[in-house]
């Protein structure tokens, strides 16, 4: 079964945002959005990490909750985060929720 496109940025918007709009806007026309002008949401505070132990292994603080991709690939942390997964999973280690955030 294919997944209908608009399932799909239904999803991907709720997973990244919270929300299946952006700020009034359909998931189907944001999702367009960011394959066709990337840049304009480089910058733009829009995926969400709810997990604080995340937030604090990303050194990000306690209170923000949205962050741009640009703050979030140029992370310092994140590499060492990455790393860290695919230690655990090569050493089949059962992960914990924080992995699965």
């Amino acid at each position: 079964r294919v997944k209908p496109y608009d399932t799909f940025a239904r999803e991907t918007l709720h997973l990244l945002w919270g929300k299946e709009t952006y700020k009034g806007r359909p998931a189907t026309d944001v999702v367009l959005s960011w394959l066709l002008i990337p840049e304009e949401w480089e910058h733009t505070k829009f995926v969400i990490i709810n997990h604080s132990g995340l937030r604090e292994a990303m050194n990000l603080g306690k209170k923000q909750l949205y962050y741009s991709p640009e703050e979030l690939m140029t992370n310092e942390r994140l590499g060492l985060l990455i790393q860290d997964l695919k230690n655990k999973q090569q050493a089949q280690e059962k992960l914990n929720p924080f992995y699965f955030t």
